[in-house]
């Protein structure tokens, strides 16, 4: 189930995760991180936002840490992420080296994967799990953004918005 709230309370370090101001920011961060070119090593440097990201499940519990963690990496300019993304850069802390920051959220690297087809995706040797938009994201993942907003109740002028915003995130 989408939900505009992905944050939960770590008994350790308290509340941390992703929360979007309202659908519309919902839908536009949703068509950004659907359209692979804005994945590291797979855009082809048209926009400001191609090779921008990497989402990862880093699995630090198995290196003894409190437990796993979904990530968002971004790689480019953070006023850039603040002006288009405000829900990305409000939720986001420092990166370290290439990544200017990081975005945590367990919750919601679950319901891309879970509720959006999202690829999670294992090399060999390595603890971190790479994800990925499925394959024709732009049809399947706007698709079930459109089914999820009509089953929550929103008026069909509401949705229109949604989906613009889904493809204004798809095309930055």
């Amino acid at each position: 189930m989408i939900t505009l709230d992905y944050q939960t309370n770590n008994p350790r370090w308290g509340w941390s995760g992703m929360e979007f101001v309202d659908w519309n920011s919902f839908a536009l961060t949703l068509g950004f991180l659907s359209n692979i070119r804005h994945y590291q090593g797979y855009g082809h440097s048209h926009s400001i936002w191609d090779d921008s990201i990497s989402i990862h499940f880093e699995q630090n519990d198995r290196q003894g840490a409190w437990g796993r963690e979904g990530r968002i990496h971004y790689y480019k300019a953070l006023p850039d992420l603040q002006h288009i993304f405000l829900d990305l850069h409000t939720h986001s802390s420092a990166g370290v080296g290439s990544i200017a920051c990081r975005i945590n959220s367990n919750n919601y690297i679950e319901a891309l994967i879970y509720d959006f087809g999202f690829i999670p995706t294992r090399t060999a040797g390595r603890l971190t799990v790479d994800v990925y938009p499925p394959n024709n994201a732009r049809a399947s993942v706007g698709a079930t953004l459109q089914s999820a907003l009509a089953s929550s109740g929103l008026a069909r002028a509401e949705i229109a918005s949604c989906m613009n915003s889904f493809d204004d995130g798809w095309n930055v």
